[in-house]
């Protein structure tokens, strides 16, 4: 169970990340970051169902357990090869 509570501390730290520096500002209006800007609503949902994929593969099939391997061709490729799509299609999109 301690790589699920890895997982998890993780998480918390990411999101602790994104929320402490909104709870500073004390009121004070900030310019959003181009990144945040740049993101698209679509792409904000990829990226939030491909972290939801990883942790279901981490916990179906455990890498810290010995099933590495499996984890990476059923867990991170399919993430990887999607991503890899997208950014060529966008590639190409920009020359048209």
């Amino acid at each position: 169970m301690s790589g699920i509570q890895e997982i998890l501390v993780v998480l918390v730290i990411i999101l602790i990340l994104f929320y402490l520096p909104k709870r500073a500002a004390n009121g004070q209006q900030q310019r959003s970051s181009g990144l945040s800007r740049a993101l698209s609503g679509k792409v904000r949902l990829a990226l939030v169902i491909c972290f939801v994929w990883i942790a279901c593969m981490a916990l179906f099939l455990p890498p810290w357990q010995g099933k590495f391997f499996p984890f990476v061709y059923l867990g991170l490729g399919p993430v990887a090869l999607g991503w890899g799509v997208y950014w060529v299609v966008l590639g190409f999109r920009k020359h048209w």
